[in-house]
């Protein structure tokens, strides 16, 4: 293919004269500017996609975003001189006709983003012509940006930095960013990007064809980022059970030892759903990721899984994208060229891995993982190492993928590819037509949230600097487009603590850590070095209390399941975050801005982890705008406030907003163990508040064809009623009649993470409305 001239020439696009080709589309414009095609449209009044290219044809992959476009309510288009102004309700787009560069403003007049530079530097992109391209845009200078990805440095507001944007083992990156002007911008590029943003401007940097990218404006930046799942589709919801507790360590050496350690936990009645086997099921390295259960260890691996379920709990099982070389897949997909050069890990054998933009690749991929693993009862994926980890030179990086395009250009999106591709097999099996599909993945990208994978950070390590780094990179993924987020609890590597569990110090911050874990979408404990099931931190009652702390917080999940399951519907169907940041809430609300180590949980708690050795205390800021109510002394407490919060080593400063409705669950020791017909309604009053009890079958996709339930509360505060709604919709094992138990939450009764010795009321419901005055 003939090459660009060898000298870089860069295309400044911000000097000239223009002598611009406009062609008006029913959804924006198209232009030709000095040679360069520039379309601006609109997806709808508030979402903006805008390309340049100099081909003409350039079409925007289809791997991400999902969203038709349904074309403005409006579209005014309209000439001042050298500007030609398209506007609809939410939106004002200014094409400079000389510069060819855009800006966007609302309509009262309020600048969000400018385009400052557009640069297309010729290059190779292994065979193809490609371009440097990068695009640099003008932000206010008090303007606060969130997102790209979970990185891990320890900061929420990302304004200047620079951060190369590629994925690696604790690091998921993704090219978009929410303003707390309230837009977000989501660069459509899946190569290693540079993000930078200093005194010049704030740019992306990439390898590609085009300038491709979204603007997604809202009426505040929570609303700018629900429209991310708008674009780039919604979260199905999980199976209730991925919602408890999963067990896991590096790892269980055998069947016996993986059955021994569940066995236990249901005598010592530690509540648990998920057991998880780590790598090496397989055997050895050569076999690396068999994807069967080659070790001799696990021979009865399926007299394992029946006894597994017959525990009621579930099984998750490590998988990886590389293979041995002595395995049939490797053989196989070499002979195939289907491979990617360079190799993976272990780094003691000549391990590859597979072409995830290949969809034959991708079908073999999940033959084998079926016919070895799903075919025989297993859960649930645990797909490891989705990065991938890779090394390779850069000239393997030309290598050129089935999906005609070089493994650089698509190098952030493998995750994507290869969960994608997964998620979509295990759908369309019959025989796991009743299984919700639930993934473990360590990687991710945009659009990853549309197969309900939870993503973790990563092989991080067991201190507590780490720990305070995990609230802002949780935030940050949820921001990002990747909401179902946890963390190793007590970290993956220990090696700051010698003895590990041993270490009263290691046992303060696996506590601590738990504690935050409670609140996270997933509550997973993991970790290598050292054991990471209870009975290896104390005993029930002993002196030091981290057993029992343990214990407390994995049963105050499991008594939240019913909230917490409205929650996740929540998100599925509006895009409402399980975690989210004080400055994107509460935008308003200058004392906010800059808090980082306290999150919303939900839509009811506001959780403040404790973040240092031996701290029996700290700083709380309660956000204006709501009143709120100590979760443990059940005092009311007004927003807009600093206070100092004791925190003995078993509390976990925690705070519930005023008007909020708690259902409580029952004591279980595995998710379904007990239906929800006898639940403990809370009402934390001081506001008016609703609440939406939400149910379906817990597993499976019935909820999908309209098999679900809703039963809404609401709280009048000042006549102090309490309406239960009529239920709306049914599925075929809905529960036909229950009590509710309504209690309201007071300094005389905190109840805490206790149930209730009396309530206010006992309401027998049968689907019909019913309006309780509550006595206070």
């Amino acid at each position: 293919m003939k090459r660009y001239i060898m000298m870089l020439f860069v295309l400044l696009l911000f000097v000239g004269v223009s002598s611009a080709k406009i062609k008006s589309e029913r959804n924006g414009i198209a232009v030709c500017h000095q040679g360069l095609f520039v379309k601006v449209s609109f997806l709808n009044d508030s979402v903006l996609h805008i390309t340049k290219s100099y081909d003409v044809n350039y079409q925007s992959d289809k791997l991400v975003v999902v969203a038709e476009v349904s074309a403005p309510a409006t579209l005014r288009q309209e000439q001042r001189k050298q500007h030609l102004i398209l506007s609809t309700s939410r939106v004002v787009v200014d094409y400079h006709q000389r510069t060819g560069l855009i800006s966007v403003r609302r309509p009262d007049g309020q600048s969000l983003i400018s385009e400052q530079t557009t640069q297309f530097t010729p290059r190779q992109d292994g065979p193809f012509d490609a371009y440097t391209i990068r695009q640099s845009f003008t932000l206010a200078p008090d303007e606060r940006i969130y997102g790209l990805g979970q990185i891990q440095n320890g900061r929420l507001n990302q304004r200047g930095q620079h951060i190369r944007l590629v994925n690696e083992n604790m690091k998921i990156c993704i090219p978009m960013f929410l303003s707390s002007k309230g837009y977000a911008l989501y660069w459509e590029n899946y190569s290693p990007t540079d993000f930078d943003d200093d005194t010049k401007g704030t740019s992306f940097t990439s390898i590609g064809r085009a300038i491709d990218y979204y603007l997604l404006v809202g009426s505040n930046a929570a609303s700018a980022q629900r429209a991310v799942f708008d674009l780039t589709s919604h979260v199905p919801m999980p199976a209730l059970w991925n919602l408890g507790v999963w067990q896991s360590k590096e790892r269980y050496t055998s069947s016996q030892e993986l059955l021994d350690a569940l066995r236990r936990m249901r005598r010592l009645r530690v509540p648990v759903d998920g057991m998880v086997q780590d790598w090496q099921y397989w055997g050895d390295n050569q076999h690396w990721n068999a994807q069967r259960f080659l070790n001799p260890a696990f021979a009865d691996y399926r007299q394992m899984i029946d006894s597994v379920h017959a525990l009621h709990a579930k099984l998750l099982v490590s998988v990886w994208p590389d293979y041995g070389p002595s395995t049939e897949q490797y053989q196989h997909l070499q002979t195939l060229g289907k491979l990617l050069p360079g190799k993976s890990f272990p780094n003691d054998v000549e391990s590859r891995v597979y072409d995830a933009f290949d969809s034959d690749a991708r079908n073999y991929y999940w033959h084998h993982m079926f016919e070895g693993l799903l075919r025989h009862g297993v859960d649930a994926l645990w797909l490891d190492s989705t990065e991938p980890d890779y090394s390779g030179t850069e000239a393997d990086l030309d290598f050129v993928t089935g999906a005609g395009r070089t493994w650089r250009s698509l190098r952030n999106a493998f995750p994507l590819a290869t969960v994608l591709g997964v998620y979509n097999r295990h759908r369309q099996e019959p025989l796991l037509a009743d299984k919700r599909v639930s993934i473990l993945t360590r990687s991710g990208f945009m659009g990853l949230q549309r197969t309900g994978a939870f993503v973790w950070s990563g092989d991080i390590d067991a201190n507590w600097q780490t720990l305070a780094r995990q609230i802002p990179a949780a935030l940050s993924a949820s921001i990002s487009g990747l909401p179902l987020w946890n963390s190793d609890t007590g970290g993956f590597w220990v090696r700051d603590f010698e003895g590990g569990c041993q270490n009263p110090a290691y046992r303060r911050l696996f506590a601590r850590w738990t504690q935050f874990s409670t609140f996270t979408p997933m509550l997973r404990f993991h970790g290598t070095n050292t054991p990471r099931e209870i009975w290896n931190y104390g005993s029930e009652g002993d002196q030091e209390g981290t057993y029992d702390n343990i214990l407390r917080y994995v049963r105050l999940r499991y008594r939240l399941l019913p909230w917490l399951y409205a929650q996740m519907h929540q998100l599925s169907q509006y895009g409402a975050l399980l975690m989210s940041a004080l400055p994107v809430n509460y935008p308003h609300d200058v004392q906010a801005a800059d808090i980082i180590d306290e999150y919303l949980f939900g839509q009811s708690f506001l959780v403040a982890p404790i973040l240092r050795d031996g701290a029996d205390g700290r700083q709380v800021y309660l956000p204006a705008g709501n009143d709120w109510i100590d979760f443990w002394t059940g005092e009311t407490l007004k927003g807009g406030q600093w206070l100092y919060r004791q925190a003995p080593y078993q509390v976990l400063p925690l705070y519930v907003k005023t008007g909020s409705i708690l259902p409580w669950g029952p004591d279980v020791q595995y998710a379904t163990e007990k239906p929800w017909d006898d639940l403990e309604v809370r009402i934390y009053p001081g506001a008016d508040g609703d609440f939406t009890l939400y149910e379906d079958a817990f597993d499976g996709y019935g909820y999908e064809r309209g098999q679900q339930s809703e039963i809404r509360f609401h709280w009048d505060d000042v006549a102090h009623q309490l309406t239960i709604g009529q239920r709306s919709g049914s599925f075929p094992s809905m529960l036909q009649q229950r009590t509710f138990r309504v209690v309201v939450v007071s300094p005389e009764q905190p109840l805490a993470d206790s149930p209730a010795v009396a309530c206010q009321h006992t309401i027998h419901y049968n689907g019909t409305s019913q309006i309780i005055d509550v006595k206070l």
